[in-house]
């Protein structure tokens, strides 16, 4: 009996230590099914596959694996270059470009760090950058198919702008020959007035350096305009007049009375119409629309501050001698020519200025209407820049 209670006790025993383990045994089951938690730069490589809407989380994670500073130059390489992908793809390309020096700076070996600092370079127009970055990647793998296809990019780009420059320097060599030769002959220039008049036909000068300029002549009382394409500053208006009026000169259409002739044609200009552009104002608006160039901003506030001068000023209607030359016309003190403008401007009787053009009312007989000289015949001629 004694041999059968002693077999019991030991199976009992057996029992128990099958169906309760230890607390030892428990914790090493528990530890093995944790899982080992991913780095912040695995978690940033997994956030960057899932599309843009995870870019920003990635960004932080990125981010966070740069601050822990790790002790391999090959890895800190590595979160920098990953980090400046995420801002290529948000559009970030300077921190792109800084983060991919960073990556270079710790692996001089990193081609997508030079790559991805290139690509950002060609973004913020740094054409120098961009080319050094792919010399310098291509050095490390001259294989390397992406940098190859960036590199021509970046030369073609660097052709345009070259052009453009090119381009841009001649159009501001013309413009400061005529501005130059404007301000020899004391000539001045206003703010912007009509276009359409001129038919974009703009001064110029000759190799015998003349001015020549396009004269529009209005007719206020039909509201009408003839266009001499071609007026010389060393010509006579007499002579414009007398092709144009005299008894050779083929009838007006539209002047059904003939009251338009030569006997009664009288010329005017108006001092202080306009304010007077400065210098650099009057070299872009010569640049403008030129090849290679663009449309300059406006004056702003010294604008403003011009115009309120010029309500100080006397504005008069003056007598032209048709017998003067076109630019002894324009030397007149307190003549302004006007320049481009983008709307119509009607002024007692006046139908509007064509750009960089002299106001010069033409009439036929001396009866005024307010301060402006003006008859049923009378009409405006400018000369202008379109």
């Amino acid at each position: 009996m004694k041999e059968l209670g002693k077999r019991n006790r030991q199976r009992k025993k057996k029992n128990k230590e099958w169906e309760m383990p230890t607390t030892t045994t428990a914790k090493k089951k528990k530890k093995k099914k944790r899982k080992k938690k991913a780095w912040p730069q695995e978690q940033g490589n997994r956030l960057l596959k899932k599309g843009h809407n995870f870019y920003r989380e990635a960004l932080k994670l990125y981010t966070q694996a740069i601050s822990q500073k790790s002790s391999i130059d090959a890895n800190s390489s590595i979160y920098y270059a990953n980090r400046a992908q995420v801002n290529l793809l948000l559009g970030n390309n300077r921190r792109a470009f800084e983060d991919a020096v960073q990556a270079v700076k710790h692996n001089p070996e990193n081609v997508k760090a030079y790559f991805r600092g290139a690509k950002a370079a060609l973004a913020l127009d740094v054409l120098d950058g961009a080319a050094d970055c792919c010399a310098k990647g291509l050095s490390k793998d001259q294989n390397n198919v992406e940098l190859q296809k960036l590199q021509v990019t970046i030369s073609e780009k660097r052709a345009k702008k070259e052009l453009e420059a090119r381009k841009e320097a001649a159009s501001r060599a013309a413009a400061e020959r005529i501005v130059n030769a404007l301000s020899k002959r004391k000539v001045k220039i206003g703010p912007e007035a009509f276009r359409e008049w001129t038919g974009g036909k703009r001064p110029w000068l000759d190799s015998d350096e003349i001015l020549h300029f396009p004269v529009v002549l209005l007719y206020g009382e039909v509201m009408t305009a003839d266009l001499i394409e071609d007026f010389s500053e060393t010509d006579r208006f007499s002579a414009h007049l007398n092709q144009m009026f005299g008894e050779e000169a083929p009838p007006l259409e539209w002047d059904v009375r003939g009251e338009y002739t030569r006997r009664r044609i009288e010329l005017y200009f108006q001092t202080n119409a306009y304010r007077t552009l400065s210098r650099p104002e009057l070299v872009a608006s010569f640049m403008e629309g030129q090849e290679g160039t663009a449309r300059g901003g406006s004056a702003g506030a010294k604008e403003e501050e011009s115009e309120e001068r010029l309500d100080l000023l006397e504005k008069r209607w003056v007598k032209v001698d048709e017998k003067a030359t076109l630019a002894t016309v324009l030397s007149k003190t307190g003549h302004v020519i006007p320049g481009e403008c983008g709307k119509e401007r009607f002024c007692d009787g006046i139908v509007a200025e064509t750009p960089h053009a002299p106001e010069v009312v033409v009439d036929r007989c001396c009866v005024s209407r307010g301060s402006v000289p003006w008859g049923p015949t009378r009409c405006a001629l400018w000369p202008g820049e379109g």
